[in-house]
């Protein structure tokens, strides 16, 4: 009977396995990417020049064009009870003015105090030979005595017989004029009144008050007609 060859010695299997193919080239073996870019790195076409990145410039921001008018306002003029020079806005020409009064329902003359003997308060013209009311209450007499000096000369006389005045007693004389007569208020009562004897009032520029009178007040008021 013919016997079998004898059979090699196999080898352990303990022994070490060959070195993966990695290992034996050294380096890993390239895996595909999930997310592949396109094209890879390195590639592209080649006649497509490559351009720095210019930095990007500040936006620019337009803003509203706002048209500035300057205006200047020229304080006004104060006038007063005289003349003044002054830039005339017609004619842009240095001028004097001129004042004009004229007779009016609201002007009245006030006076107050206390007398004695007697006093006179007189209406003068500009010129001062002309007296258009001259107001003349008499203590001694008990009378008020009106007239007008006109032409260098003393007019007829006018008497009032109503007398409130006491002599060394306070009292208030209030006279206004209106375009036919004087009208003379004593403590806001009217005792009297007195015809023009002159036709132009505007040339009454002065009052006068003499005589023994202590006077304690004199002004122009306005006010209206009791």
């Amino acid at each position: 009977m013919a016997s079998a060859p004898p059979i090699e010695a196999v080898m352990p299997l303990t022994a070490p396995l060959p070195p993966s193919y990695e290992e034996a080239m050294n380096h890993p073996y390239p895996h595909c990417s999930q997310n592949p870019t396109y094209p890879p790195p390195g590639y592209g076409p080649k006649d497509t020049p490559v351009y720095p990145v210019q930095p990007q410039s500040p936006p620019v921001t337009c803003h509203p064009v706002v048209s500035v008018q300057s205006v200047y306002v020229q304080p006004g003029l104060v006038f007063s009870d005289h003349p003044v020079v002054m830039n005339c806005p017609a004619c842009r020409q240095m001028i004097t003015t001129q004042l004009e009064y004229n007779s009016g329902a609201l002007a009245w003359l006030s006076c107050a105090g206390l007398a004695i003997f007697g006093f006179e308060i007189n209406f003068v013209c500009e010129r001062d030979d002309k007296i258009a009311f001259h107001f003349n209450p008499r203590f001694t007499e008990s009378d008020i005595v009106c007239n007008s000096f006109v032409s260098n000369h003393w007019g007829q006389e006018e008497r009032c017989t109503t007398f409130p005045f006491r002599a060394e007693e306070p009292f208030q004389i209030e006279i206004y004029s209106d375009h036919e007569n004087f009208h003379v208020f004593f403590d806001e009562s009217k005792i009297m009144q007195y015809k023009h004897r002159i036709e132009d009032l505007k040339t009454i520029t002065k009052v006068q008050v003499v005589n023994d009178i202590n006077i304690s007040s004199v002004e122009i008021t306005k006010k209206t007609f009791y």
